[in-house]
């Protein structure tokens, strides 16, 4: 049980995993707020409320079959009360619970699985929240990306015993190790596959990093999609060893299959004959005008159609058996999705698959010649897409000039657009909840307003080589306060002033899952 460390907001957060789950000290959140020495307190209070033992008691229900509900439902009697207090140790010795536990020693504190980590994060600060599951995700992605890792490379260290394996009773039969030299043999079949992977040996590699060739070797540097190729290679090697293959058949016939599964893995595509079985095209003269279509339509929207589409020549097995040269394409996914909008509709599966096109692509980026008659909540949908993809292209741009407090930064630049307000007075002033998002209850002419912040923002950082988190913050604050006062010159409404949209955004969504359900099932009946 080892502890990791992710910054939030400048403060450094401990995680620690119990049984493949994820437990973070909320102790740490109290420097947020009020410094180390008040961390305890705060806890305590959160812990007094109703609302919080409510959340915990639901909690360990669902995941703890051991908890005490007759303790719990005493707690829940008293919480409110002016003289009921609750520890973090109290809770847990007399309910059982596992859902948050107080550590002594190294690393000491309060810790919380991760669902009621966000809880209480929540109560310290909705930005503070944010930040936190942006930064768990961020660190849970780089810890599946190297345990991704790390089972490619353990595959293809247990393939390499087989291929070792095939060596030595194929190759070397009755050799010793030790008498003589013939186990270097190990290593120039292992550089067969280095040099048609890698395009290099060992030994090269080793010349070429004497740093790196300390605690590592040329693989522990490949990619996942080429560990995995390397995998495939090794077992195809000791198949062909087994056959009594040359190591110049081998060499050639594995540097083929190299080329070729790299291609696969680096390069989506499909092959247009694909395609035009699924949509029942038997005659590939008739498919073929569907295609035309399709590469009509890509170019009409602007597309290099070259890089959508390659034409091929490639070996195919015929019916009776008998293998020949034909005509294919190499497909992007984009052109398979024009293909399916021009096939023929009165084949019911390509009907299908335009009605569920229709509905997947409804949430991606529409041209402006269609954004004018988008309905009201549809322009909201697109705005907010707009400003949260410009916030996070500023973040980086922020980060990269210095900027380490996220929440100072962002809060100057809003003070400049609404006239002093921080992020948590406009929460304030328009009533949201605590896990409502500000952004999903803005009207179109304020996310507008907030996007054009954003964007002169991100400009004015990269064109005036902007240095350190002052300068950046005062530019922040500056560009809203130039913002407010274009609005103000052309007689607009002031952003503080903008009404409050009857719906959030997030409900809207609901309802559009509701609806996207209703039709899926529609969809599965026709099947």
């Amino acid at each position: 049980m080892s502890n990791k460390i992710i910054e939030v907001q400048n403060i450094k957060v401990n995680i620690t995993n119990i049984d493949d789950n994820d437990y973070i000290c909320i102790s740490d959140f109290g420097k947020y707020k009020e410094g180390k020495s008040k961390a305890d307190d705060i806890i305590r209070n959160w812990l007094r409320n109703r609302i919080t033992l409510e959340f915990l008691g639901t909690w360990e229900s669902i995941y703890n079959p051991n908890f005490n509900s007759v303790e719990f439902d005493g707690f829940r009697k008293s919480a409110g009360l002016h003289t009921f207090t609750l520890s973090v140790t109290e809770w847990c010795e007399k309910t059982n619970a596992i859902g948050i536990y107080s550590k002594r020693g190294k690393y000491g504190g309060t810790y919380a699985h991760k669902d009621i980590a966000f809880e209480f994060a929540s109560a310290i600060s909705p930005v503070f929240k944010l930040y936190l599951i942006k930064e768990f995700e961020r660190l849970k992605e780089i810890e599946n990306q190297n345990r991704e890792w790390d089972v490619k490379r353990i595959l293809t260290k247990n393939n390499y015993l087989i291929h070792t394996d095939a060596i030595k009773n194929y190759i070397l039969p009755d050799n010793d190790f030790f008498k003589n030299k013939e186990w270097l043999k190990y290593a120039e079949e292992a550089d067969i596959l280095n040099v048609v992977l890698f395009n290099t040996t060992a030994k090269k590699w080793r010349e070429l990093n004497p740093e790196l060739a300390k605690n590592s070797n040329v693989r522990d540097y490949a990619t996942i999609n080429e560990l995995t190729v390397l995998s495939n290679l090794e077992s195809h090697n000791a198949e062909l060893i087994k056959e009594g293959k040359t190591k110049e058949e081998r060499f050639e016939i594995l540097s083929n299959i190299c080329k070729y599964q790299l291609d696969i893995l680096n390069n989506e595509y499909w092959y247009a004959r694909e395609p035009s079985k699924v949509l029942e095209y038997k005659d590939w003269r008739n498919f073929l005008k569907v295609l035309n279509k399709a590469k009509d339509a890509c170019k009409n929207s602007g597309f290099n159609i070259d890089e959508q589409l390659v034409e091929v020549n490639r070996l195919s097995k015929r019916n009776n058996n008998a293998i020949a040269n034909i005509q294919d394409y190499k497909l992007s996914r984009y052109i398979c999705y024009l293909i399916v909008q021009n096939a023929d509709p009165s084949k019911e599966v390509v009907a299908l698959r335009q009605t569920y096109f229709a509905i997947q692509t409804r949430k991606q980026e529409i041209t402006e010649q269609e954004y004018d008659s988008l309905s009201d909540d549809e322009k909201r949908f697109y705005q907010r897409k707009l400003t949260r993809q410009g916030n996070y292209t500023l973040q980086k741009v922020a980060s990269s000039v210095g900027v380490k407090n996220m929440a100072e930064f962002h809060n100057a630049g809003y003070k400049g657009l609404y006239n002093g307000e921080t992020v948590d007075d406009i929460f304030k002033r328009k009533k949201l909840r605590y896990r409502e998002d500000i952004l999903d209850n803005m009207n179109e002419d304020e996310l507008v307003a907030n996007l054009f912040r954003i964007n002169q923002t991100k400009q004015k950082l990269l064109k005036d080589n902007v240095q350190g988190e002052k300068e950046a913050k005062d530019v922040h604050y500056e560009v809203g306060k130039k913002v407010r006062k274009a609005i103000a010159d052309i007689g607009g409404m002031m952003p503080e002033e903008m009404p409050k949209p009857k719906k959030s955004l997030k409900e809207l969504e609901r309802e559009r899952k509701k609806l996207e359900i209703k039709e899926q099932k529609k969809l599965e009946k026709i099947k």
